[in-house]
């Protein structure tokens, strides 16, 4: 309704701080096999991207600083035959009426960089199989037991390539251009003579 953010309505889009964190540590065992995993998640809470309201949301090709427009703008803001769609119109880097991404305003951002900060993430699992007794006395082993490891195979969020879990509190760091943790498989061996 206005391009002067000092006329704008403003309001509570909810707190920085989620309602639950945890996690969950177990092991199963079933003959010579075992199982464990180490889950971590968080419930609730915001973030605000500070990449996304002042880079990743401007129009053209390419923004003042060379990065590339997020793709999500892209056939998904709003025309007369386009009703449904998420964002609401282009913003238009360094004109007078928008000045940059979702920035409305010195430290006045819209709600288009924030997210919700609830994630679901399978840190670890392992899976393993132990020998039994008989082939190890014929070859003068003690024990011996094989495995595979995934690390931080799932990660689960509400927008893919943010990491909630780079702050607690809805700090500016979050989503500010960090790489999510790598995933990692590995396979081991342990035998004891």
């Amino acid at each position: 309704n206005t391009t002067n953010y000092t006329m704008a309505n403003r309001y509570s889009f909810g707190s920085a701080l989620p309602k639950w964190v945890g996690g969950v540590t177990t092991s199963f065992y079933y003959k010579n096999f075992d199982l464990s995993a180490v889950i971590a998640y968080q419930l609730g809470g915001k973030f605000l991207s500070v990449a996304y309201s002042n880079g990743y949301y401007l129009s053209g090709e390419f923004g003042d600083d060379g990065n590339q427009v997020s793709s999500e703008l892209l056939n998904n803001t709003w025309t007369p035959q386009h009703t449904n769609a998420k964002f609401p119109m282009l913003f238009y880097n360094g004109s007078e009426n928008f000045t940059d991404g979702a920035t409305i305003g010195s430290w006045a951002y819209t709600n288009m960089g924030l997210f919700s900060a609830s994630y679901f993430n399978l840190k670890n699992v392992t899976l393993g199989y132990t020998f039994g007794n008989t082939l190890l006395q014929r070859l003068s082993i003690e024990s011996l037991r094989v495995y595979v490891t995934a690390e931080e195979p799932v990660f689960l969020t509400s927008h893919s390539g943010i990491d909630p879990r780079m702050s607690l509190v809805g700090g500016m760091e979050v989503g500010a251009g960090y790489y999510l943790q790598m995933s990692s498989i590995s396979a081991g061996l342990n035998v004891t003579f």
